[in-house]
């Protein structure tokens, strides 16, 4: 056949590719997903921090705007969870962003404290995953 549409011959009984991982700033949630109150234990005990019920609401709407996402639900739907992350990067910052009008303590905590951004993105990225069409 000609270049344009041509075959190509595909060996078989290669060895099995790993796959795709995610960055590394993804951490996996032991025993499945946790609940909001759970990850607010977890941020206040690894970071010293004194989130309240009041940032658990702001945690669960920043949730639910993430899983209600089109575009961040498609990608985690057709992509490998590499790919998503790259989707998921500009989702969250837009939302982000728009918290700064109700809630500074999140964004900026996100912004300025790196570890801390790891472990809080990468649970509500875990989040995502398993609920690409609805959160908690």
């Amino acid at each position: 056949m000609d270049e344009a549409g041509g075959t190509i011959a595909l060996e078989r009984d290669l060895e099995q590719l790993d796959p795709q991982h995610p960055k590394d700033y993804l951490i996996p949630v032991a025993d499945g997903i946790a609940p909001l109150s759970q990850i607010i234990h977890d941020l206040n005990e690894r970071f010293g921090t004194n989130f309240s019920e009041k940032d658990r609401v702001v945690i669960a709407h920043l949730l639910q705007k993430l899983t209600g996402d089109p575009a961040l639900a498609t990608s985690v739907l057709v992509n490998t969870p590499l790919n998503t992350c790259m989707t998921f990067d500009h989702v969250v910052t837009d939302h982000l962003q728009d918290m700064l009008d109700t809630s500074f303590q999140f964004p900026n905590r996100v912004t300025d404290d790196q570890a801390f951004a790891r472990f809080f993105l990468g649970w509500l990225f875990d989040q995502v995953q398993a609920h690409p069409k609805g959160g908690e």
